[in-house]
């Protein structure tokens, strides 16, 4: 029996790798909704535009925080500071970047994989330690879709061959990803995960917030602004004497 306490939605997490969680119904994620509508449908505001990054999908640039300030307003009002340290136990996460993607039937363009990996390589590949990404697939024409496989548990089981580490992808379950304007994922980044054939004629559109260890930061160039308001907003709604309200860059 472990002297240590932990609580269920953290063992649930280390487990899993991924918690699929129920946004809080307040106006904040009625304008969230909003603003993806628009967004997804309207001409962007000068100097932003989509651009291109895998095969059938577009994403926003130069960044999408600096897009909108609903973003990073929604993260508060919808307490995920405060959730990302229930679940996963890090208390020093800080908000890497924010991104919005669009994406249009055709080919899969992103099949099983990880993020963060060590195969044959001499040193790892993606960022080290994975990052903590929370997507939100919102529905926004009434019709729910798939949008997302994970393998559940499959960021403790990584073997040196690629080939036989993919295996397992036949004989583990997997959990399917819907579009949903209440729920959200939270994962591992280190977990398998899988991009299916979209079938939404108009494209679909999604939010990524990709947080990583206050150590990371330096990976998210050119963001610096976006990590300073971000630890900053933290100070009000956490101790000062501790992280993340006391951490710097």
């Amino acid at each position: 029996m472990s002297k240590y306490e932990n609580t269920k939605e953290m063992s649930d997490y280390y487990h899993n790798g991924f918690y699929y969680g129920q946004f809080q119904e307040t106006k904040s994620l009625e304008n969230m909704i909003s603003f993806l509508k628009e967004t997804h449908s309207s001409p962007l505001k000068p100097d932003f535009k989509w651009e291109s990054e895998y095969k059938d999908t577009f994403d926003l640039k130069p960044n999408a925080y600096s897009y909108n300030k609903i973003l990073l307003d929604f993260i508060f009002e919808q307490k995920i500071p405060q959730m990302l340290i229930s679940q996963t136990g890090f208390s020093d996460l800080v908000l890497g970047d924010i991104n919005i993607r669009k994406v249009f039937p055709g080919s899969v363009y992103m099949g099983w994989h990880r993020d963060t990996y060590k195969y044959n390589h001499e040193i790892a590949v993606g960022r080290t330690p994975p990052l903590q990404k929370i997507i939100f697939y919102p529905n926004l024409d009434a019709k729910r879709s798939l949008q997302l496989k994970v393998l559940p548990g499959s960021h403790h089981h990584v073997f040196k061959s690629k080939l036989i580490d993919k295996l397992q992808i036949l004989f583990s379950g997997s959990k399917n990803i819907f579009s949903s304007n209440n729920n959200f994922l939270l994962f591992d980044s280190a977990l398998f995960h899988a991009v299916p054939e979209l079938t939404e004629k108009s494209g679909s559109i999604r939010v990524f917030f990709n947080f990583c260890h206050s150590a990371q930061l330096s990976l998210f160039k050119g963001r610096e602004d976006l990590h300073r308001e971000y630890l900053e907003r933290c100070k009000t709604i956490f101790p000062l004497n501790s992280p993340p309200a006391d951490l710097s860059i």
